[in-house]
């Protein structure tokens, strides 16, 4: 048995929801429609980066331009090779990425944020880690001074050495 009051405010929603309908079905693009287009290509994964180009250090978009970390610069060529299909679909320049010189490479970052982040998150006023892929760094986040000390001590214990480390 249906409950009065259920049926009764039902059925107004449902004579609206089917007053909308206007009974034809779309299949599909018109013939004569353009074929969609992509707008961005997907980045490649940093960790793909680091596969291809030697002394990946970071990739990121200064400002909307493509820019890339490498520990030895002259092998921008294959940085320019991996990121050419991203920075196209984009509808960038593949000449046009900024090659900045990194202190440090992807892997060994990694490493570093992967021993860095438990321990600094561990500390009172510490709120965020992160691998920094636009300073090349290990950066923190703190809410006071203390906790920045007490992250940066942490963090040299675990082999960290000092300039890969930011601390704000």
């Amino acid at each position: 048995m249906l409950n009065r009051r259920a049926s009764a405010t039902s059925l107004p929603l449902l004579l609206a929801v089917l007053a909308c309908r206007d009974g034809s079905e779309v299949t599909g693009p018109a013939p004569d429609a353009p074929a969609p287009v992509t707008l961005q290509a997907q980045a490649p994964t940093l960790e793909q980066l680091a596969e291809r180009i030697p002394g990946f250090g970071g990739f990121y978009l200064d400002g909307g331009r493509p820019t890339v970390f490498l520990t030895d610069v002259t092998g921008r060529g294959a940085a320019v090779q991996a990121l050419t299909p991203f920075i196209r679909g984009m509808g960038g320049n593949p000449a046009d990425l900024q090659v900045r010189r990194g202190d440090f490479d992807y892997r060994q970052l990694t490493l570093w944020f992967n021993a860095a982040s438990p321990l600094a998150l561990d500390i009172d006023g510490s709120v965020f880690a992160d691998l920094d892929e636009g300073r090349n760094r290990i950066l923190v986040g703190v809410e006071h001074p203390a906790a920045a000390a007490a992250v940066r001590a942490a963090l040299l214990r675990a082999g960290l050495p000092e300039r890969a480390i930011v601390i704000e």
